[in-house]
């Protein structure tokens, strides 16, 4: 995804704990096994997806991340269990666009 690296993408310059480098995607036929909740807690504004990608993509073997429409929470789904457990450690309760950011894992695949 292009998006993911454009400077205005650059989740670093709105996440309050310092995040590891951008990892590129996972492959598209690499099976999912472990899916994300999260949830911007109170944001005045919608999260650009792009801007959601270049975030969790730091903790590599990311599928997808994408917010649901029209609402300031959504999925993240990794190709690694160490990649999602990694990013729920860094990032559930940092602050991200000003507000608190929620993660934790979700019971479904």
């Amino acid at each position: 995804d292009p998006n993911m690296l454009m400077p205005d993408a650059d989740a670093q310059k709105v996440c309050s704990t310092s995040l590891p480098d951008v990892q590129p995607l996972a492959k598209d036929d690499a099976p999912i096994v472990k899916r994300l909740f999260f949830n911007v807690v109170n944001c005045p504004t919608l999260p650009p997806n792009a801007l959601i990608t270049n975030l969790f993509a730091r903790f590599g073997n990311l599928a997808n991340a994408i917010c649901q429409r029209g609402k300031r929470c959504g999925y993240a789904r990794y190709c690694s269990e160490a990649s999602a457990r990694q990013a729920v450690q860094v990032l559930n309760g940092c602050t991200f666009m000003g507000c608190t950011l929620k993660v934790q894992e979700d019971d479904a695949k």
